[in-house]
């Protein structure tokens, strides 16, 4: 008994009691009280001691026990409709609530993606109604807010336009007036509206939609109206009268409502319906923007008897999946609101429906078919169709729809409007295609790709195709006024009939040649032969870019050809003119070959140009008119008829010039620069004078030249005849021999170098000057009058 006292007195001299000792500390989410209690944190008040657990939010309970008479829903936690994750403060739903304390339920479905999810508060202020028209005649467009319990936790779908049921799955089919149901009304309505003063616009609401009209233009209403909203064609008729009170005049408008149809595809939903026959409750005014002692007040007029507006018009049956009507026999349309009259036959071998006219006289219509609709393509006048394909259909604009146009044997005119393929393309299996036309500004036949993307090079925008094994018949063949302008043969071969072929930006041809009659213009880019020739009868004319003729030669058989600028160049294999000769402008150049004329050549201008091998002209001679003759190599050989060059002269760099007969005679000078010049018939040089490096020889009838004669090396070698000279001799510098004498007339000789040396006898009638060069004479038979010069014979 001792040992335990001693025991608790130790313990209680070891463990204060003034010090508070809570449990886990509060786990940081709370105080210690010196109850050793903990005090926890707003939102740590789960139910742990030691404030480790967190709180739920509160909410209205959907269910719990009633605290007073007809009271109940306390906050509770999660609204009794969840429990809570106490490790993160956060309520765990059941299904069907939702809500960050479950206090809300949720849609079904989602409302299926075609409406909108909200709370009995948010859709009585959105959609509820704006008023209690029984006691107050007029509102601001705000409903009357819900205020009940439930009013944040219940919640419902505001389906789409032409949605309903509770999760806005369900689709409204068209609706109409029940076509066999006559003799029916129009639902009436009267709307008064009494103010002080016309201003402002009025809205008049009907199921959740406001519309406005103007109250000092009130006679649009019917057009502002119609069509709106969940309105079809409504007529209204306006009245005007002035009500006197005793403190205040006002005026009352009346506006007369006639409702003559509904839309055929609903605007309601599942908050709004109507069976054709609004109910004047439905019905509010929004004075908003009016004069603030504004009264409405609505007032039926007709209401009995009044037209369905029913699904499929009570004439078939609606699939809510897909909103379609599937109207009973002798109905159709979207509402089944049209008559049909279905017409059935038993038969399998008489007409479903014959119409049979049997006046031989008969001049009226044996059937017709009219609508009271306006035309328009949104409705069919026939429809013919084949278990469930529409194979045929007349619409309301006259226009026709065939499946498949097998025959016509009477043919087919169109009058207006042409023919359009869509698809599947236009097959003709026989008699070809006529196709006429009048304009003078559109193509008779126009084919034209759409296709904007890459083409192929397989891609062909227009093909024609025989099946014949022989090649000598036209697969194309053009006319003007009866003549042939233009052919192509099978055979590849393309026939111009007149006016030549005029080609812009150049031609090329293979193989196999091009045959032209009435002549080829070429303006631009030059015409390339590859092989094959060119074989032209009628001539060849080309402005500019020249002619290239790479091997195989061209002949030209009459008419010649004319090139005017740009030259012609033949590579190899050499240009043959038979006849007619050749005129060119602008130059002539041969690479090789030579060039043979036989009528004799004829160049403007540009002079001409030869490389190798040298030109022959055979007869008619060469007649150059400006810009002289360039032989480069291989000489000049013109066999009779001569050579004249009337100015530009002639220039020879090798081989020499050789004329065999009748001479040359230049105008403009002569120079050859190697290998002389052998002339036989004479050399005459009307101006510009000679000028020879490497000798001159004239074998015979001597040579006159008038302006000189300068020979650089060689010497000037005279057989017979001997040499004329003008107007004077200058400049021997390599000395000057002379075999039969030589006869200066006027100007007399200059030697500078190398002296004068003369075998036969030299005669000189005006003065001859020497200067540092002796007299040598073989024979010192010397008539002059010299004229000595100091030191001249030292």
């Amino acid at each position: 008994m001792k040992i335990i006292f001693i025991f608790l007195s130790l313990l209680f001299v070891t463990i204060p009691f003034g010090d508070a000792r809570c449990p886990n500390s509060c786990s940081g989410h709370g105080l210690c009280n010196t109850s050793s209690v903990c005090t926890c944190y707003s939102g740590w008040n789960g139910g742990a001691a030691d404030c480790s657990y967190r709180e739920c939010p509160f909410g209205i309970a959907w269910v719990d026990k009633a605290y007073s008479s007809n009271v109940a829903h306390q906050l509770t936690e999660c609204s009794n409709s969840g429990y809570c994750d106490r490790s993160k403060g956060l309520c765990v739903c059941y299904p069907g609530f939702t809500g960050s304390s479950c206090q809300r339920a949720t849609c079904p479905n989602g409302c299926s993606g075609h409406g909108l999810c909200g709370t009995l508060y948010d859709i009585s202020i959105s959609e509820g109604p704006d008023y209690d028209s029984r006691s107050t005649l007029a509102g601001d467009g705000v409903g009357i807010p819900y205020s009940l319990w439930d009013r944040n936790s219940n919640a419902m779908c505001s389906c789409d336009s032409g949605y309903y049921g509770p999760d806005c799955s369900l689709v409204m089919c068209p609706k109409g007036d029940d076509p066999l149901t006559t003799n029916q009304n129009y639902a009436s309505i009267l709307l008064s509206v009494e103010v002080k003063e016309i201003t402002g616009k009025l809205g008049i609401e009907y199921q959740g939609k406001v519309i406005y009209i103007s109250l000092t233009h009130p006679g649009d209403c019917g057009t502002l109206l119609s069509n709106n909203g969940h309105f079809g064609i409504v007529g209204c008729s306006f009245a005007q009268t002035i009500v006197e009170y005793s403190s205040y005049v006002a005026t009352v408008l009346e506006f007369t409502l006639t409702f003559y149809n509904w839309p055929t595809f609903p605007k309601e939903n599942n908050l709004y319906s109507s069976n054709g026959k609004p109910s004047i409750y439905d019905f509010f005014c929004d004075i908003t923007y009016t004069n603030e002692f504004t009264i409405c007040k609505f007032t039926e007029i007709e209401s009995s008897n009044i037209r369905e507006y029913a699904f499929c018009s009570n004439r078939g049956s609606c699939d809510f999946n897909t909103g379609d009507c599937t109207c009973v026999d002798g109905f159709g349309g979207p509402a089944c609101s049209n008559i049909t009259y279905l017409h059935h036959h038993g038969s399998n071998s008489k007409p479903g429906l014959e119409v049979s006219v049997t006046g031989l006289d008969y001049t009226s219509t044996a059937l017709q078919i009219s609508s009271a609709r306006s035309s328009s393509s949104s409705f069919k006048f026939i429809e013919a169709i084949a278990a469930s394909e529409t194979v045929f259909y007349v619409d309301g604009e006259g226009s026709v729809g065939i499946n498949k146009l097998k025959s016509l044997t009477g043919g087919m005119t169109i009058t207006g409007g042409g023919l359009n393929v869509d698809s599947g393309g236009l097959t003709i299996s026989s008699d070809g295609l006529h196709v006429y036309s009048s304009s003078a500004s559109n193509p008779v036949a126009l084919y034209s790709s759409r296709y904007a993307d890459y083409l192929t090079s397989a891609y062909v925008a227009m093909q024609i195709s025989t099946m014949s094994s022989t090649t000598n018949h036209f697969l194309i063949k053009a006319f003007n006024r009866g003549i042939n302008v233009f052919a192509l043969k099978a055979n590849g071969q393309l026939q111009i009939g007149a006016g030549g072929l005029m080609v812009t930006g150049g031609i090329s041809i293979n193989s196999n040649g091009l045959k032209v009659t009435g002549g080829v213009t070429i303006r631009s880019g030059g015409l390339s032969i590859s092989s094959g020739g060119l074989v032209v009868t009628g001539g060849v004319t080309i402005n500019t870019a020249g002619f290239n003729v790479l091997r195989g030669g061209i002949q030209i058989f009459g008419g010649g050809m004319s090139i005017y600028s740009g030259g012609m160049k033949v590579t190899s294999a050499g240009l043959s003119v038979l006849s007619a000769g050749l005129a060119v402008t602008g130059g002539l150049s041969v690479n090789s070959n030579g060039l043979r004329v036989t009528g004799g050549a004829t160049i403007n201008t540009g002079g001409v140009y030869v490389t190798t091998k040298g030109m022959t002209v055979a007869s008619g001679g060469m007649v150059i008119k400006s810009g002289g003759i360039t032989v480069v190599a291989d000489g000049l050989m013109i066999v009779t008829k001569g050579l004249t060059v009337l100015s530009g002269g002639v220039y020879v760099t090798t081989k020499g010039l050789t004329v065999v007969t009748d001479g040359v005679t230049i105008t403009g000078g002569l120079t050859v620069n190697s290998a002389g010049a052998a002339i036989s018939g004479g050399l005459t040089v009307n101006a510009g004078g000679m000028r020879i490096s490497g000798g001159l020889t004239v074998f015979d009838a001597g040579a006159t030249i008038s302006g000189g004669i300068t020979i650089k090396d060689t010497g000037l070698m005279v057989s017979a005849g001997g040499i004329t000279v003008a107007t004077g001799v200058a400049s021997f510098l390599g000395g000057m021999s002379i075999s039969s004498g030589l006869t200066v007339t006027n100007n007399g000789v200059t030697v500078q170098a190398g002296g004068v040396v003369v075998t036969g006898g030299l005669t000189v009638y005006g003065s001859a000057v020497f200067q540092n060069a002796p007299i040598v004479t073989s024979d010192r038979r010397l008539k002059t009058n010299l004229v000595p010069i100091t030191d001249a014979l030292h």
